[in-house]
């Protein structure tokens, strides 16, 4: 009987894809440990080759259930080998985007041994991560100037000048994107790809329901783009869809949200910055009725927001170069203060706050239910929603489309949501069916 060897840090044997769950703990550690390893499914501990079943779609199944559960992704080499006449399949793989985890948890390999990693050992880990993301900033890609979005080089120049954090000079969008250090001889570094690039592979989903239950949406955008447009376009998003209030103020009409804007700002910003760009992977905003959920596909390490709000924490920053950029064009602070900075806007607007950890990404969250000043919102709110519910007695207890509810109120489509979300979130009206043939219904409860 053919034999492989012995397992060490870096080869490990599996009898069958069985396995799987022991086999990716074993990624992981080596990935953490050494940066690379291989697995070999067909082979008994003590290295005797014993086969493993390898149908059509064996590779091709392995290879999408092995990046879909190590976050961040990999892309691993699986083959199918022949050893004295029985199939084994090796995958190879290697990384440098640390940590890496399986199912929400790290581990580290000590010679044949795959051990969960102690705080300590993780807090060395990120720190090698970080110390490679310094190098990846600056590397240079094959993209030039042809590359490059303008219009966001340029709006960013211009908000940039009026934060006072860019004297103004005459200038092409090359010789700008050099004195910032995101372009060398012509060529964008990945900092500047991210940032500005046409090209850039970064997704930002985002996603509004009718209901709490968060099924069938009613509204459903997938942004893609570099990270300076998809700042804007998420924010704008967040804020067509937040409820509004207008008081007056020495005679001034003043709209007044429901969140603070600073604080979704520092959320939507900080998930975007301290993104993971080595994986396959999105960022979400969900929102509901009752919450606005920002969700982001990385790590966030040893350390909760929470710790960062109560204690004296030093943040490390993922992406030193891209924080540096986006710090001259907008209000916002490093991670620690920056969470900071939303908590007492939070405190100071009533507004509840939540952080969530889940296996591959952490959320954080607002409450839209600004207890003490509720009542405040529906007197605000009262005389539009209290139309709305007579014309829907009045269509057989149905109302079919936002636009239906724009045209009879003569509002505006932000407006309308925020009145049919109000008569959702106090049980006045209730969504029936899918997202492109379903209505809203009186609650008859």
């Amino acid at each position: 009987m053919a034999n492989l060897g012995k397992e060490n840090e870096i080869v490990e044997f599996k009898e069958s894809t069985a396995e799987f769950d022991k086999a990716c703990k074993a990624i992981v550690a080596m990935l953490n440990k050494s940066g690379k390893g291989t697995i070999y499914f067909g082979v008994k501990d003590c290295g005797d080759v014993i086969g493993q079943n390898v149908g059509k779609d064996t590779l091709s199944t392995l290879t999408d259930r092995i990046k879909d559960s190590i976050k961040p992704s990999i892309y691993p080499t699986i083959t199918k080998l022949e050893i004295d006449g029985k199939n084994v399949i090796s995958v190879s793989f290697s990384g440098t985007n640390k940590p890496y985890a399986y199912k929400g948890s790290f581990y580290i390999r000590v010679e044949q041994q795959n051990l969960v990693v102690d705080p300590l050992v993780l807090r060395e880990i990120i720190k090698e991560g970080h110390e490679y993301n310094d190098i990846w900033e600056n590397e240079l890609t094959n993209y030039g100037i042809n590359d490059v979005d303008e219009d966001s080089v340029d709006l960013y120049y211009r908000q940039a000048v009026a934060m006072g954090r860019i004297n103004k000079f005459e200038h092409t969008t090359e010789e700008l994107l050099t004195q910032l250090n995101l372009m060398v001889n012509g060529k964008l570094t990945n900092a500047g790809l991210y940032l500005f690039g046409k090209k850039c592979p970064i997704v930002y989903k985002a996603v509004e329901y009718p209901t709490t239950e968060r099924l069938n949406p009613i509204d459903l955008k997938r942004f893609e783009g570099n990270i300076f447009s998809l700042i804007n376009q998420v924010i704008n998003f967040i804020n067509q869809k937040m409820r509004w209030k207008v008081e007056i103020i020495d005679i001034q009409r003043k709209e007044i949200p429901e969140i603070p804007v600073v604080a979704i700002r520092e959320v939507v910003i900080n998930s975007l910055v301290h993104g993971d760009y080595h994986a396959d992977s999105e960022h979400q905003v969900t929102i509901d009725p009752k919450s606005i959920e920002i969700y982001n596909p990385g790590i966030f390490g040893e350390y909760t927001p929470r710790d960062y709000v109560e204690r004296v924490i030093p943040s490390r920053t993922k992406h030193k170069v891209i924080q540096g950029i986006i710090f001259k064009a907008f209000d916002v602070e490093t991670l620690g203060r920056g969470l900071k900075r939303m908590d007492n806007a939070c405190k100071e607007w009533n507004v509840n706050w939540d952080y969530t950890k889940y296996s591959f990404g952490f959320s954080l969250s607002f409450d839209r239910v600004n207890k003490n000043n509720q009542e405040e919102s529906n007197i605000e709110l009262s005389i539009k929603a209290k139309k709305l519910i007579e014309y829907i007695k009045e269509n057989n207890n149905v109302l079919l489309s936002i636009k239906e509810a724009m045209n009879y109120l003569n509002i505006k489509d932000r407006n309308a949501r925020m009145i049919i979300n109000e008569l959702i979130s106090v049980g006045y009206i209730v969504r029936k069916g899918s997202n492109k043939n379903g209505f809203w219904e009186l609650n008859k409860n």
